[in-house]
């Protein structure tokens, strides 16, 4: 086991390139702004050679590359070796470099590892000792040699005598922030698009600010009409007004209750779940005779299907209405028990009687909490 020091840092370069949807100059921290083979580095960008490029470029003396060379063609993997491996930024570093590609980098390799297939040492020391313990290992070397060869000969990686023109545009653009509101060129070309032709774009914005102003002044009419009514108790004998005789006999808590919670559920919960349950029908409807259009034989299951769900919601609603009727009427004596007991603290105090009380309050909202419980998990 051999212990290198970290003070100096450890650059970690992983088989499988691990990098952030960033920009090309954040990935590497700006350092490619300032290198002589930029466009070099840009014809062959990947993920994996962004991930190099920032192992590289970085202030550690100790770089962990793992089989940086593979997936590449043998003309990129050659010119990573001789301008990056054996360029000036590896100098007095420490490479641990872990590759198949062994006739590529053993020129570079000061001491060589050679692993097994299951993961044990076969040879350590220089290649050349490898090589004399290892015969395969000098066979491979042999055949990549000759395959280095070959491409070596079928192209010149010699400097063009003619320079490219380099471009300046980016593989990724850093995202922008605009400054100011919105200009007006952006919402002509919104409301322009609203509709195919000046006919319609009149029509669609003649009838949304239509129904817009019919909405809103319906909600100003119902404000005047509940003043009109009220002010019928002002003009009217108060012989001809009569209180409904259902406020003498009800409790105010469960006057509250209705007041509150049912008619909450009329005005919204009802209303919501008509809508949802119209849509789902007609989707539901709709869905299925295209699909008996399309195969006839669905025919018998679907309806057999909708025969057991029709039954289903009849045994959901008995239950779920029973609860929502012992709901409505718990949640009144806890209403009523709280403000008798507040109106009357006094009283309760002067008599000791807190403990009673709160007893009692307990009781009721248990048996509130029980059945709201229950509510909520047939209604889940």
């Amino acid at each position: 086991m051999v212990s290198l020091p970290r003070e100096g840092g450890v650059a970690y370069h992983a088989q499988e390139s691990w990098v952030l949807n960033e920009t090309i100059r954040w990935g590497t921290k700006g350092v490619f702004a300032s290198t002589q083979h930029l466009s070099k580095l840009k014809t062959h960008f990947s993920k994996a050679r962004i991930t190099l490029a920032r192992a590289v470029y970085s202030q550690a003396a100790i770089l962990v590359l793992d089989d940086v060379l593979a997936a590449l063609d043998v003309h990129t993997a050659q010119w990573i070796v001789d301008k990056c491996f054996k360029g000036d930024l590896i100098q007095g570093r420490t490479v641990i470099l872990v590759t198949h590609n062994v006739a590529l980098a053993a020129p570079i390799a000061d001491f060589v590892v050679c692993l097994s297939v299951d993961g044990g040492v076969l040879s350590t020391g220089s290649l050349s000792s490898a090589l004399a313990k290892d015969e395969k290992l000098s066979a491979e070397i042999a055949k990549e040699s000759k395959t280095l060869e070959k491409a070596d000969g079928g192209i010149n990686m010699s400097k063009p005598d003619v320079d490219c023109p380099k471009t300046s545009g980016k593989l990724v653009v850093a995202e922008e922030i605009a400054v100011g509101h919105v200009g007006w060129t952006a919402l002509k070309l919104l409301f322009s698009n609203t509709g195919s032709s000046v006919v319609g774009l009149i029509l669609f914005w003649a009838v949304n600010f239509g129904f817009l102003f019919v909405s809103k002044l319906s909600i100003i009419l119902g404000y005047w009409v509940l003043a009109l009514w009220a002010k019928q108790y002002e003009i009217s004998d108060p012989s001809e007004i009569s209180v409904p005789r259902w406020l003498d006999i009800t409790p105010s808590s469960r006057i509250i209750a209705r007041c509150t919670q049912d008619i909450a559920a009329i005005d919204t919960n009802v209303v919501m779940l008509f809508n949802h349950v119209t849509q789902m029908t007609f989707d539901i409807v709709l869905k299925f005779f295209t699909v008996i259009i399309m195969s006839p034989i669905f025919t018998i299951p679907g309806l057999l299907v909708g025969v057991i769900g029709g039954w289903l919601g009849q045994v959901y609603m008995r239950a779920q209405l029973a609860v929502k009727r012992e709901l409505s009427n718990a949640k009144s004596p806890v209403l009523g028990h709280f403000g008798a007991a507040i109106s009357g603290s006094v009283s309760v105090r002067a008599y000791g009687a807190e403990e009673a009380f709160r007893q009692k309050s307990f009781l009721r909202i248990n048996r509130y909490t029980r059945i709201t419980r229950t509510y909520w998990n047939l209604d889940e």
